[in-house]
């Protein structure tokens, strides 16, 4: 939305894994606050983004666009996260 390419994490396992070390100390409610805000922010993000940016590509060296980034995520967190979470919570 600012006209400037956003930054690409070139290593995901080693983001999540600094996320997860930053966070280990917190109890599950604070992450999980942390996590409904970044979502709402997402959210609002999204909401505000203009139609004709949808489908630009996001970075010059990859193929996402707005729209294929978000249905990506969702699809990641149907397949994986949810269901290691719901396993999770019934321990």
């Amino acid at each position: 939305m600012k006209g400037i390419e956003p930054y690409w994490e070139p290593d995901v396992d080693e983001f999540n894994e600094r996320g997860v070390s930053a966070r280990r100390d917190k109890s599950w409610e604070d992450v999980y606050v942390e996590f409904v805000l970044l979502m709402e922010k997402l959210n609002r993000i999204y909401r505000q983004l203009p139609e004709d940016l949808f489908e630009m590509k996001i970075w010059k060296d990859h193929d996402e666009t707005a729209v294929k980034f978000l249905e990506g995520e969702i699809t990641h967190w149907e397949g994986e996260h949810i269901p290691l979470l719901e396993k999770t919570l019934k321990r």
